[in-house]
């Protein structure tokens, strides 16, 4: 036993004991700092994403104004659509139309003496359209020989 206790306050007496303090010492000083390293990241995301809702939220307010908007506007459209209508139907309702040209324009039916009828014959009708094509084939034969030539110049 004595050869134990020896060893014992030999190895005690070998070991230095400010060395180990300070190692120590380092490691709770490192450890610290891991802590707060940690947790200054950890506050920077929650940062990060607290922002990022932010913006979001924001975003969505300033579509759902577009939004509102949009549907002020389709409102009103339709509104002015549904006069416009109203209008129209007015316009094309013959007894209207009539009361306005008696009234404003001060117009009447014609009379059996202002009445004018016109016969057009067919055959001076048909002979007329006949000579427009004949005019526009001739065009396009000019103009196609002009291309020929033109052609055949290279």
């Amino acid at each position: 036993m004595v050869v134990a206790k020896r060893e014992q306050y030999y190895y005690t007496e070998r070991r230095n004991p400010r060395k180990t303090d300070i190692k120590v010492k380092k490691k709770k000083s490192n450890r610290k700092s891991n802590a707060k390293l940690r947790l200054l990241c950890s506050i920077t995301i929650a940062l990060l994403i607290c922002l990022s809702l932010l913006l979001r939220y924001t975003h969505i307010a300033q579509i759902r104004m577009e939004i509102s908007n949009l549907d002020k506007e389709i409102s009103n459209l339709s509104s002015q659509k549904d006069d416009l209508q109203i209008e129209l139907d007015k316009i094309l309702e013959s007894q209207w139309l009539e009361s306005m040209a008696k009234d404003q324009l001060g117009m009447d039916y014609p009379t059996s003496s202002q009445t004018v009828y016109v016969n057009v014959d067919e055959e001076v009708f048909e002979e007329e359209t006949a000579q427009e094509k004949k005019q526009s084939f001739v065009f396009l034969k000019s103009f196609r020989g002009f291309i020929n030539k033109v052609f055949g110049l290279l």
